[in-house]
C-alpha cells in the first residue's frame, strides 16, 4: 500500500497513537478517544507507516523508543511521506538535550508520565495548527493554480497579443500583476496600467525608465534585483527573483519579478519583458505560518521551540560578555482547581490574562514563553547580580498577586517560581530549564506562592522523583499494586464485620512499598485514578467471595476515596460497573473521605456524594477530627459513618481530653443518626474504653494488622474457633502478618 499524506478530506481527523507498550498505547487512545478525538494506534514504526497508508493522520503522538526504530527515525520517514504532519513524542527519558536535537523533526516533546491535560492539550494544539497548513495550503494552492493560468493569459497576450490590451489588463487586475517591457537598444521602459496601480502612484504617470521602475525596491534588495537581471541578459535567459518596494504613504509591499530576454536577429539582447505581481498576502500568510510554529496559540507567547532557540542565544551571549543569564519557571498554584470548577473556557482567559500580566513586566531583552498548560519560564538576559534575579520575582509575584477577573467574580493567584542562574559555560538550555523546573518543585513543596533557587541536591532529587514515577507507570501497567485488608469489627457483638482495603506496591526489588512513600508521586503523575479503580475492583470481588464463604452474613469493604477519583467523570459509571461484576450489594461497600478531599469545590462534591448514596453505596469520613470544619461537613454532606482518629482514640482512659473528644464524637454522631468506627485500637484498654462509650465498630493491630486476602481467610477461621470456645468478646488468634 503506497503512503499518503493528510489532505483534510473526509472524515474527521485521525491521531495516530505509537507506543510499543500495550498499556501505556491503550490509555493513551483512551484518553484522546474520551475527548472526542478519532485515534488509531501502531506498536512499532512498520505497523506506524502502515497506518499512515490506510489512514493518513492528521497528528502523530509516539513514544521515543520503538522496537524496531527511534522516535524520531520514525518522525524523519513519516515526514517523508507528509512534511506537515506534526509529530508529538512522548519519552520517559527528561533530557531536554533530545528534545533540542529533535526540534527540526518533532512539532512538542512530552516527558512521560504525561497528564491527560497536558497530552489533551498538546493533540489539540497539533491539530488545530495541521487544520490551519492544510486550509493556507489548499488557499495558497488554488491562489497559485489561478495565478499561473492568468499569469499565463498574461504573459501570452503580453508577448503575442499586443493588441488586446483591454482584455489583459483586466486580467492584469485581477491578478495583481502588472507587465513592463524594457528596450535595451532606446533605454526606454513601457508598462502596463496595473503596474501604475501596485506601486500607487495615483495620478502620475507610469514608470517610463528601467531606474525609475527600480527607484521603489528597498535599498537592500536593490542590488539582489540587479544582478538576477544582469545574469538574465549576459546568458540570454530567463529571471526570477522577489523584492520589497516602499509606496508612497510608506507601506512596504512584496512583488514577485519574473521575465526573459528576447534577442535581434544577430542574437544579441534586445528587450526584457517582465511582470510583476503583489505577493504580499501570500508573504504575510507564511509569515503567520511561521509564527504560528513557534508561539503559543492561546496567549500568543513564544513556545517551547523558540524559548529554547532564545535561551541558548541567551548562553552564548553569556560566555560573550561574562555576565549571568537567569531562568524562572513558573507554575500557577492550584490552577487546575479553576479548571475543574468553572471549566477550561475560564482557564484558558485566565492564562491569557496571566500571559498579558507577565508580558507587561517583562524587559525588551528578556523572553517570556508558555512552556506547556500552567507553566511559564523567564528568560533574563545581562543579569549583573541574583538580587536583579529576586527583584524580577517579586515583580512577577506581586503582578499575578492581584485578583483576576473571570465572568465578573474576583479569582485570587499564587506562583511558585524556581530559578536557576548561568553563566553560559557550564550549562545547555535543556540542562538550565530542568534545574529550574526542580527548583519551582521545592518551592511547591515547601508550601507554594514562594521562589526557590536551585542547588545540587534539587537535581538529585528530581532525578529520583522522575524515576520512582517511571516505575509506577510500570506498576500499573505490570498489576503490582496489592490490596491488604484490616478487619473491622463490632464492638457490641465481637464480630468482624468488614474490612478496610489498604493498597501496597510490590515493587521488584524493593518489596512491599506503603502507600505514603508513593501514593503522593501517583497523584502528581495522574494514576491515582487507575490505581484506585484497580484497587476497588480487587477489592470488591474478595469481599463477595468472602461473604460467600460466610454464608451470606454481612461483611463489607471499606475502600478510600481521593480528590481525584471525585474529580473523575467516570467515577459513578466505575462504581457501578464493578459492583455489577462482583455481585457485591452496593450497601456493603464503603467509600471513606478525609476532611481535606472536601475542602474545595463543595458544590461539585456534593453532587457527586449524592450521586454515590442513590447509587447504595455507604459513605465515611475518616480521619474525623484532625481538620478545621468536621462540624460543618457532618451538618452539610451526605455521611453514614463516622471514624475517630486515632491521634484520639491512643488517650482513651489515659488522657481526659481525649475521652472527652470521644465522648463528645459519638455522642454527637449518634444523635445525627451515624454509625461511629474506632481507628487504631492497639490495647485492651482502649477497646473497653471504647465499648462503654457507646462506639459501634474499632479496628487496629488489637485485632489485626492489615493483611493479604489470603490470611484474612485463615484470620477469620480463627476468628470462628475463638468464638466457640468462649462466651463473651473474644480477641481472635492472630495470622502470620507483615506489615
Amino acid at each position: 500500500m503506497t503512503a499518503r499524506a493528510y489532505d483534510g478530506v473526509g472524515a474527521d481527523p485521525v491521531i495516530l497513537v505509537v507506543d510499543d507498550h500495550e498499556g501505556t498505547r491503550t490509555t493513551v487512545v483512551d484518553i484522546l478517544r474520551l475527548a472526542g478525538f478519532v485515534a488509531r494506534s501502531a506498536g512499532t514504526a512498520a505497523e506506524a507507516l502502515s497506518e499512515q497508508a490506510g489512514a493518513a493522520p492528521a497528528v502523530v503522538v509516539l513514544d521515543y523508543q520503538l522496537p524496531d526504530a527511534t522516535g524520531l527515525e520514525l518522525a524523519s520517514r513519516l515526514k517523508d511521506v507528509d512534511p506537515d504532519l506534526p509529530v508529538i513524542v512522548l519519552t520517559g527519558n527528561a533530557s531536554l538535550e533530545t528534545a533540542v536535537a529533535a526540534v527540526a523533526l518533532v512539532d512538542d516533546y512530552l516527558t512521560k508520565p504525561v497528564a491527560a491535560d497536558v497530552l489533551l492539550h498538546a493533540v489539540r494544539a497539533a491539530t488545530e495548527r495541521r487544520r490551519l497548513v492544510v486550509e493556507n495550503r489548499q488557499l495558497l494552492r488554488q491562489l497559485q493554480e489561478a495565478n499561473a493560468t492568468l499569469e499565463a493569459a498574461v504573459r501570452e497576450r503580453t508577448l503575442e497579443l499586443h493588441a488586446d490590451r483591454e482584455r489583459l489588463a483586466e486580467a492584469q487586475r485581477i491578478a495583481r500583476l502588472g507587465s513592463w517591457e524594457w528596450d535595451l537598444r532606446t533605454k526606454t521602459l513601457t508598462s502596463s496600467p496595473e503596474l501604475k496601480r501596485l506601486l500607487v502612484l495615483g495620478d502620475g504617470d507610469p514608470p517610463t525608465s528601467y531606474e525609475e521602475l527600480f527607484a521603489h525596491v528597498l535599498p537592500e534588495d536593490l542590488l539582489f534585483a540587479e544582478i538576477h537581471v544582469h545574469e538574465a541578459v549576459e546568458r540570454l535567459g530567463p529571471f526570477a527573483f522577489e523584492v520589497r518596494v516602499r509606496l508612497p504613504d510608506g507601506a512596504i509591499r512584496w512583488l514577485a519579478v519574473e521575465g526573459r530576454v528576447t534577442v535581434d536577429g544577430a542574437g544579441t539582447a534586445a528587450r526584457l519583458l517582465g511582470t510583476s505581481q503583489d505577493i504580499t498576502d501570500r508573504k504575510e500568510a507564511e509569515a503567520e505560518l511561521t509564527r504560528q510554529a513557534l508561539h503559543d496559540q492561546l496567549t500568543g507567547l513564544p513556545n517551547r521551540g523558540l524559548l529554547l532557540d532564545r535561551l541558548d542565544q541567551a548562553l552564548a551571549q553569556a560566555r560573550r560578555s561574562g555576565r549571568l543569564v537567569a531562568v524562572l519557571f513558573l507554575d500557577l498554584d492550584r490552577f487546575k482547581l479553576v479548571n475543574d470548577s468553572r471549566g477550561h473556557a475560564a482557564g484558558d482567559e485566565l492564562l491569557v490574562a496571566v500571559a498579558e500580566r507577565l508580558r507587561a513586566i517583562l524587559r525588551p531583552l528578556d523572553t517570556i514563553a508558555r512552556f506547556g498548560g500552567d507553566e511559564f519560564v523567564m528568560v533574563c538576559h545581562d543579569v549583573g547580580a541574583l538580587d536583579d534575579v529576586l527583584h524580577v520575582a517579586e515583580r512577577v509575584v506581586e503582578a499575578l498577586r492581584r485578583p483576576f477577573t473571570l465572568n465578573g467574580d474576583h479569582t485570587f493567584l499564587s506562583v511558585s517560581i524556581g530559578i536557576a542562574v548561568s553563566d553560559g559555560t557550564s550549562s545547555s538550555p535543556g540542562e538550565l530549564l530542568r534545574d529550574a523546573d526542580a527548583a519551582m518543585y521545592r518551592a511547591k513543596e515547601g508550601g507554594r506562592a514562594r521562589w526557590e533557587f536551585f542547588d545540587e541536591t534539587m537535581r538529585t532529587e528530581a532525578a529520583t522523583r522522575l524515576e520512582v514515577q517511571s516505575a509506577l507507570h510500570w506498576a500499573v501497567a505490570r498489576d503490582e499494586m496489592r490490596v491488604f485488608y484490616q478487619p473491622l469489627v463490632d464492638l457490641r457483638t465481637g464480630a468482624p464485620v468488614g474490612v478496610e482495603a489498604l493498597v501496597r506496591w510490590a515493587h521488584p526489588s524493593r518489596g512491599l512499598v506503603m502507600p505514603e512513600e508513593f501514593i503522593p508521586l501517583a497523584e502528581e503523575a495522574d494514576l491515582i485514578v487507575p490505581i484506585g479503580v484497580s484497587v476497588f475492583n480487587k477489592a470488591t470481588r474478595q469481599c463477595a467471595d468472602w461473604r460467600r464463604e460466610l454464608g451470606g452474613a454481612p461483611f463489607g469493604v471499606a475502600v478510600n476515596l481521593s480528590v481525584h477519583h471525585l474529580r473523575h467523570p467516570g467515577l459513578l459509571d466505575h462504581v457501578r460497573s464493578m459492583l455489577a461484576a462482583s455481585g457485591l450489594p452496593p450497601s456493603s461497600v464503603c467509600l471513606e473521605l478525609t476532611e481535606s478531599v472536601l475542602l474545595d469545590d463543595v458544590d461539585r462534591h456534593m453532587r457527586t456524594l449524592l450521586e454515590l448514596r442513590s447509587i447504595g453505596v455507604q459513605l465515611a469520613l475518616d480521619d474525623f477530627g484532625t481538620g478545621f470544619s468536621s462540624l460543618t461537613y457532618l451538618k452539610r454532606f451526605p455521611v453514614d459513618i463516622v471514624k475517630i482518629d486515632r491521634s484520639f482514640v491512643a488517650g482513651v482512659r489515659t488522657n481526659p481530653s481525649d475521652t472527652a473528644i470521644v465522648r463528645g464524637v459519638i455522642e454527637l454522631a449518634h444523635a445525627l443518626g451515624l454509625r461511629v468506627v474506632a481507628e487504631g485500637v492497639e490495647h485492651p484498654e482502649q477497646l473497653e474504653a471504647l465499648r462503654s462509650l457507646g462506639c459501634d465498630a474499632a479496628q487496629g493491630f488489637l485485632f489485626s494488622r492489615p493483611l493479604p486476602p489470603e490470611e484474612i481467610k485463615e484470620w477469620l477461621a480463627g476468628f470462628r474457633r475463638a468464638r466457640e470456645a468462649t462466651t463473651g468478646f473474644a480477641r481472635p488468634g492472630r495470622a502470620p502478618v507483615r506489615r
